[in-house]
Formats: C-alpha cells, sequence, structure tokens
C-alpha cells in the first residue's frame, strides 16, 4: 500500500472511533482544555488525553 493510501487509512480508522470524532468536533468550535473536553463528555481527562496522543499522531489536531 503506497504510505499516501496508509495514511488516509490510518485517519478514517482513527475517525471512526465516535469519542475522537465528538473531540474534533468539539475542537473545531474552538479551543478546549483536557478538562473542558472530559466535562464536555463525560469521560475521565485520561481517556481524553490517551484520544487526543492519537488524535496527534495522526495529525488532526496540535
Amino acid at each position: 500500500m503506497r504510505e499516501k493510501d496508509y495514511r488516509a487509512s490510518r485517519l478514517m480508522r482513527e475517525l471512526g472511533v465516535p469519542i475522537r470524532y465528538q473531540i474534533v468536533k468539539l475542537l473545531d468550535e474552538g479551543p478546549k482544555t483536557v478538562g473542558q473536553l472530559a466535562q464536555l463528555l463525560d469521560r475521565h481527562p485520561a481517556t481524553i488525553s490517551h484520544h487526543l496522543h492519537i488524535l496527534r499522531a495522526v495529525d488532526v489536531v496540535r
């Protein structure tokens, strides 16, 4: 598989996880802290940090 196809496939796979998609939607509204995201999504901050780490790895968030 070509690198570009691999990256696109990985991006789609990672955004296919509902909480990650929700995080991206919330961040699209404006910057938010891990604590704010955790409260909005009713999740533990460590869970949000884990998903943000994955989203950073596929260049979705900084």
